[in-house]
């Protein structure tokens, strides 16, 4: 004779409920190890685009690349090309893996890369220009001086160098919409409703919320830092910049720049 006592339905329902109140406490813990294992990686990529960038300035007389558009090929990426040898492994943040849908030229988002035209201003090959990193452009060298080729400013505010003074607080390369980005002391902050600008020059660029408050940052000193969205403007984008301190913003951001 068997004596095994079966579940009851209400015994039945009695621990699907334990089992689900236990995953509802668990779903948001797993979902904070996965963003900060995506940080982890995101700021691995960033201290391989750093050491890149200082294989390039010590191969060429401690001088980072020119900031001219009068030969082709001279983004970041293809100007770093000779030191790293996936691209594919380094070239977006995995938050920001999926590019922008749509023919390119495409702004980036927090969760989205961006995409340049290819071609002219990118690779030699088919590359179609993805990413979701962006260049401070005020690195350069500057040569020549306001040229029409170049990317306009005075010559005196361009960094040049690795070599600077305060270079803790002087951002290289950083989580962006954009592939590059040149703030200057005359660029407004962002609307108080967080709708942004639609210039490449701006820190609006980088202004996004992609790891909890901010973005991931390599600094001139091979330094990787979050840095929260609002004090983008605190730091020392180039030589005559002037920090405004802490900008206030709204909690979420418009990714729909110029919207």
């Amino acid at each position: 004779m068997n004596n095994k006592k079966a579940f009851t339905l209400i015994e039945l329902l009695v621990v699907i409920s334990i089992i689900a109140l236990l995953l509802s406490i668990m779903m948001p813990a797993l979902g904070m190890v996965k963003e900060k294992a995506r940080g982890v990686v995101c700021r691995s990529n960033l201290k391989q685009w750093g050491l890149c960038y200082m294989l390039y300035a010590q191969n060429n007389d401690d001088r980072f690349a020119r900031a001219s558009w009068e030969n082709s090929n001279n983004t970041w990426m293809a100007v770093l090309r000779d030191y790293y040898a996936d691209i594919d492994e380094i070239r977006t943040c995995p938050t920001a893996h999926k590019a922008t849908q749509g023919n390119p030229p495409q702004w980036g988002s927090a969760e989205n890369a961006w995409r340049m035209n290819p071609g002219e201003f990118w690779m030699e090959d088919d590359d179609w220009g993805v990413g979701s990193y962006g260049e401070n452009a005020f690195i350069r060298v500057q040569d020549p001086p306001g040229g029409s080729i170049s990317y306009g400013g005075s010559s005196g505010k361009f960094w040049k160098s690795p070599n600077a003074k305060g270079a803790s607080n002087v951002p290289m390369l950083m989580d962006a919409r954009w592939q590059n980005l040149k703030p200057e002391n005359n660029h407004a902050a962002p609307d108080t409703d967080g709708v942004l600008t639609m210039n490449w020059q701006y820190a609006d660029v980088a202004a996004m919320r992609r790891h909890g408050d901010g973005i991931n940052v390599v600094f001139l000193d091979q330094s990787i830092n979050p840095v929260d969205a609002e004090d983008l403007w605190d730091l020392r984008w180039n030589r005559e910049y002037k920090p405004r301190g802490r900008i206030e913003l709204p909690q979420k951001l418009d990714d729909g720049l110029g919207r």
